[in-house]
């Protein structure tokens, strides 16, 4: 997994020794650059000033890790070193640089991290979560958001507020677009719906992080499992394919709806 740094945040960065038959090669010479994930030039070719042997060792600006109009961006970091008899050896780092706070609500997720924090403490049986990194538990909550906004959503007691996302149909609030919801929307819910939301996301990039192993299992068509004298026996008919796991779809209960269609043959 790559480092995560902090927009404007030095960086260091070591390269790696390349071994010829065996033994790491000696270089009298050093070079870098510094890309972005496009390949745009961040730093030119330029020669490592002060290097006298073993591996080389890059500090990296801050001004270089400026991010502009995005929240997160990769820096490729091109080593060329050069030995007395001319050869020339290449290593590539990678590091990502972000935000402060890439979750964004109304963006990319239902809350920010410290909300998720706060909303994970009241969820019991959350391993993957727990042993993960911030950086890991965001990268899965930003899926995990745009896993739940798959799904069909609704809930009751219609809002005076109406946008884009919604669809109002009888008793029920149909949101036909979670990726839309906005302020004000998320302002009209009912608090339950609310929490629900934020509950099943945090739960769903649990899962992510900590895998479905049962689930997992079923997919690959097993239908039992047998370790030492225990033997397990699985549903022998494919799970139905949605883009949540159970758990989360338990946690949103009426939350959410299949949509059928009738069709004439």
């Amino acid at each position: 997994m790559l480092d995560v740094y902090t927009h404007q945040q030095e960086v260091v960065v070591t390269g790696v020794l390349p071994t010829v038959k065996g033994a790491e090669i000696v270089p009298v010479t050093v070079e870098y650059e510094i890309t972005d994930e496009n390949g745009s030039e961040i730093q030119a070719r330029t020669a490592l000033v002060g290097y006298t042997s073993g591996a080389p060792v890059i500090e990296i600006d801050a001004p270089l890790n400026t991010l502009t109009d995005t929240d997160r961006a990769l820096r490729v970091v091109t080593i060329w070193m050069t030995t007395a008899s001319g050869d020339t050896f290449t290593d590539r780092q990678r590091y990502v640089i972000q935000t402060f706070d890439v979750l964004k609500p109304f963006g990319n997720s239902f809350q920010t991290l410290d909300q998720a924090l706060l909303t994970a403490a009241a969820i019991v049986d959350l391993p993957g979560w727990e042993e993960a990194s911030d950086n890991q538990r965001i990268s899965a909550m930003i899926e995990a958001h745009e896993r739940v906004c798959r799904l069909n959503l609704r809930y009751k007691e219609d809002p005076a507020f109406k946008s884009q996302a919604m669809l109002n149909e009888r008793s029920w609030t149909y949101i036909s677009n979670a990726r839309l919801i906005e302020a004000d929307d998320w302002a009209s819910f009912p608090a339950a719906f609310k929490n629900a939301l934020m509950r099943a996301q945090v739960i769903e990039a649990d899962i992510l992080l900590s895998g479905d192993p049962i689930r997992d299992k079923r997919l690959q068509g097993i239908v039992s499992e047998t370790i030492g004298e225990a033997k397990m026996f699985f549903n022998n008919r494919p799970p139905i394919q949605l883009p949540v796991s159970k758990r989360t779809l338990e946690v949103l209960g009426g939350y959410f709806h299949f949509i059928t269609s009738v069709g004439r043959g």
